[in-house]
């Protein structure tokens, strides 16, 4: 089987070397991986009320929430489309306020 030429390993003289599937395989594994964590852990990270609750403007919010009965119950739950890729959207279309808010010109968004 011939490689395609962008998967071709050249050694210093400039001869083609020869990669082996495992190795290969690693290496797609080691990329999935990086590309996950890049996309997910942000995600994850970024949906915790302790998060929402860094922004000067949520700090009222943040405890309303607190003492409320719906403590037990994760922001994004009700403020969310269920999904990772409607929480993916949401993040993605939310950077504007953060945004705002890191650089003074933040406004409670429209409820």
């Amino acid at each position: 089987m011939r490689w395609p030429g962008f998967l071709r390993v050249y050694d210093e003289t400039g001869r083609a070397v020869r990669v082996k599937y495992r190795y290969l395989v690693l290496m797609l594994a080691a990329i999935g991986f990086v590309a996950f964590s890049a996309v997910y852990l942000p995600v994850a990270m970024t949906s915790t009320p302790g998060f929402c609750s860094n922004c000067h403007l949520m700090v009222e919010p943040v405890e309303l929430w607190e003492q409320s009965t719906h403590a037990n119950v994760n922001c994004i739950a009700c403020h969310v489309e269920p999904g990772f890729i409607k929480q993916l959207e949401h993040k993605v279309l939310s950077y504007k306020e953060i945004y705002a808010n890191f650089f003074g010109e933040g406004e409670m968004p429209p409820t």
